[in-house]
């Protein structure tokens, strides 16, 4: 639903001590800052009204909307249509 409303959903995987995947956590994409660093690699950082704590792309996975090429983040189309 949120790749629809906000043009992408974001997912944090959460990992036992075995770094085996074991539970998913919806983020909301208000609480995601997307940054591109100097070499135009993605960074990923969730934000909370306390702190922003960076996140491994390993470690999320991101379900894009509509999207054109060089985007970080995909179109809302139902703010589209």
């Amino acid at each position: 639903a949120h790749a629809l409303l906000y043009g992408t959903g974001y997912l944090e995987v959460v990992r036992n001590g075995k770094n085996e995947p074991r539970e998913l956590y919806n983020i909301h994409p208000n609480n995601m800052r997307v940054q591109r660093d100097a070499n135009g690699e993605l960074l990923y950082s969730i934000n909370s009204p306390y702190q922003s704590v960076d996140i491994d792309k390993q470690d999320l996975i991101v379900i894009p909307g509509l999207m054109m090429p060089d985007m970080s983040q995909g179109y809302r189309l139902l703010g589209i249509a």
